[in-house]
């Protein structure tokens, strides 16, 4: 199974791309004091005299304090758009070794870095799914109940994926009856289907089949057992968070399993999650720059171990520091794993019609088959499922903790 855990050819996805929903900020207690200096007006942080506490309770009270990190939902949403284009070029069937010499795909002079690039986008959804399960459970320490966890899980992702599979299988059916193969990913027999009903994919072989991005999911789902188990033994360990990343990122440079990469990013992004309340800019800055020295000189590791989790920490310091942004863009985070899913089956849908639509026409009716999906089909069958399985259903809870939104939205 180590040998095989590899990035398949031709495939990059999404993972937490699990797509993980919206990140709720999940304030702990004892941090009021860092959590004022967030959310104050910068005059009030430089008033020459300290303030009494009857005066800094109401300005904080008054002050709003944000629930939800907008700007990680808008990295996510900017990756996704990244897969979006990437594959767009299965239209065209081309893999030059260079983008920029190639004029043949839409806006190839200013998109040549995606063409070329895009699949990384897989390794920052692996770290955003880190950061997000840091908030989302971090709280719960060694309380962390493992059959919700599983719950959780479950409803999250398996509904969307059951109903893609079934999707593709049928429109590969078609493909088959009609050109006599499939189209773009050729593995779609009894064996792969049974691989992909249990979320394995990529457990034991990296051959892409059917519904083929939900591959970097199945590879994530195994870094869950890891995950629940760090959580069980240590709580939010930023220390044995960062030995498991460190062993993880060795393991894949010795053997280049994908779960090695998979594990490593996850616990760098929950490394951020649990320090999130004492991120800064210049260190930031400084992991950008080196991630940006490592694409000019082509060193994957450095743009995959510090690019990655540098994007997600720089936008969680925009969500404590910069302007909200309007509303309906705050849906991109909800709606991302319903794009990562749809997509391919859109994809498919067009090369069976013998179709190359305009690469816009391509993403507005990915987005558009995604929010269709999130309202129809993925919300409701998350909440069902919840509350015939949880202990207590969600809709007879009283008002929800930032904890509990945050483990909601996940």
């Amino acid at each position: 199974m180590l040998h095989v855990l590899m990035r398949p050819a031709g495939g990059c996805h999404c993972g937490a791309q699990d797509g993980e929903g919206v990140a709720e900020l999940a304030r702990r207690p004892g941090h009021e004091a860092s959590d004022r200096r967030h959310i104050q007006h910068p005059d009030l942080l430089q008033a020459p005299l300290p303030l009494r506490p009857q005066t800094r309770m109401l300005r904080s009270a008054m002050t709003p304090v944000r629930t939800r990190y907008h700007y990680v939902d808008l990295l996510r949403g900017l990756a996704a758009l990244a897969v979006l284009v990437t594959h767009y070029r299965w239209f065209y069937a081309r893999f030059p070794a260079d983008w920029r010499d190639d004029v043949s795909l839409p806006f190839s002079r200013y998109l040549w870095p995606i063409y070329q690039h895009g699949g990384w986008a897989v390794e920052v959804f692996w770290a955003l799914s880190g950061f997000v399960f840091a908030v989302a459970y971090g709280s719960l320490g060694r309380t962390l109940s493992p059959r919700e966890f599983w719950i959780h899980r479950i409803s999250r992702l398996y509904p969307l994926h059951l109903v893609t599979l079934i999707v593709v299988a049928l429109l590969q059916s078609m493909s088959f009856a009609r050109f006599g193969h499939a189209l773009i990913y050729p593995n779609n027999d009894l064996k792969h289907l049974v691989l992909q009903l249990l979320f394995a994919s990529n457990w034991f072989t990296q051959t892409p089949s059917f519904n083929a991005p939900i591959w970097s999911v199945s590879v994530e789902v195994l870094v869950y057992f890891f995950f629940l188990a760090f959580m069980l033994r240590w709580g939010p360990s930023r220390t044995v968070a960062a030995v498991l990343a460190v062993l993880s990122i060795a393991f894949f440079k010795l053997t280049g399993s994908m779960l090695g990469l998979c594990s490593g990013l996850f616990f760098l992004g929950a490394i951020i999650g649990f320090s999130r309340d004492r991120l800064a800019v210049a260190p930031v800055l400084a992991a950008l720059l080196a991630a940006a020295a490592g694409l000019y000189f082509s060193v994957d590791i450095v743009i995959f171990c510090v690019g990655a989790p540098a994007l997600v920490a720089g936008f969680a310091l925009l969500d404590q520091r910069a302007p909200s942004f309007p509303r309906p863009l705050r849906l991109i985070g909800a709606i991302t794993y319903s794009v990562y899913l749809w997509h391919m089956p859109i994809l498919i849908s067009f090369r069976l019609n013998e179709v190359i639509p305009p690469l816009w026409l391509f993403c507005a009716v990915t987005i558009a088959a995604a929010l269709l999906s999130y309202r129809c089909i993925e919300s409701p069958a998350q909440h069902w499922l919840r509350n015939k399985l949880l202990s207590k259903p969600v809709t007879a809870r009283g008002p929800a903790t930032p904890e509990e939104r945050t483990r909601g939205a996940v």
